[in-house]
């Protein structure tokens, strides 16, 4: 097979960059390409996550909204991994055990701490990419500035100036920066617009509480 090989320039490949850097680089890029493997892993996982709630919050609306007359009669205890369909199986199974003004509180507490234990839950790893997007273009940053040191000590070793001398060491450089870039902005991204659709999603489910506890009060 045919080795396809991206050329930075004549010479110089980036599998060669690589394998020519010194170790201090080498971990450098290795720990960058890490940290992204980890973080696209974290943002697929994230947004088919919400994906799943977002859905399984539409058709519990939907469900409620169609047949709020006689809902309650056919609700199902469900997993705490569907919030929508569980807001209302947990005041079921609560209104069966009483009515009074202690119910109502006991049911707030519980919604309380399920709402916050359920934002806990979406939040997981959330810090991570938080972390990666905020610490990956420093991390780029110490292996330019390596790059440039072993530059400057290919001029020292050679006597040289020129090209030849300085290139190595600055595609070097230039290589871990753009590494870093590439495991920081994606990650930076995706850490705002998760947080954003998980913020949005426990709003709506918050909204969806006080819906249901007003109507399964009238029901």
């Amino acid at each position: 097979m045919e080795e396809v090989v991206v050329q930075v320039s004549h010479g110089i490949s980036l599998w060669g960059l690589f394998w020519q850097a010194d170790w201090i680089i080498k971990g450098v890029m290795l720990g960058l390409l890490g940290a992204s493997v980890v973080s696209w892993s974290i943002i697929v996982g994230k947004s088919l996550q919400l994906r799943k709630l977002y859905q399984e919050a539409s058709d519990t609306q939907e469900s409620f909204e169609k047949e709020s007359s006689n809902y309650w009669e056919h609700v199902r205890p469900c997993s705490w991994s569907m919030p929508f369909a569980y807001v209302v199986s947990l005041f079921v199974k609560e209104s069966r055990r009483g009515t009074s003004s202690v119910w109502r509180q006991k049911v707030e507490n519980i919604l309380e701490a399920y709402l916050e234990n359920q934002r806990d839950y979406l939040m997981k790893s959330m810090g991570t990419l938080d972390t990666i997007g905020s610490i990956s273009p420093f991390v780029g940053l110490f292996g330019t500035v390596w790059g440039i040191i072993n530059s400057f000590k290919g001029i020292a070793s050679s006597g040289s100036t020129s090209i030849a001398a300085v290139a190595p060491g600055m595609a070097e450089a230039l290589f871990a920066t753009a590494i870093g870039l590439v495991a920081a902005i994606p990650a930076a991204v995706a850490y705002n617009r998760l947080s954003l659709g998980i913020q949005s999603y426990m709003t709506k489910l918050e909204g969806f509480c006080r819906i249901v506890h007003v109507a399964h009060l009238d029901h």
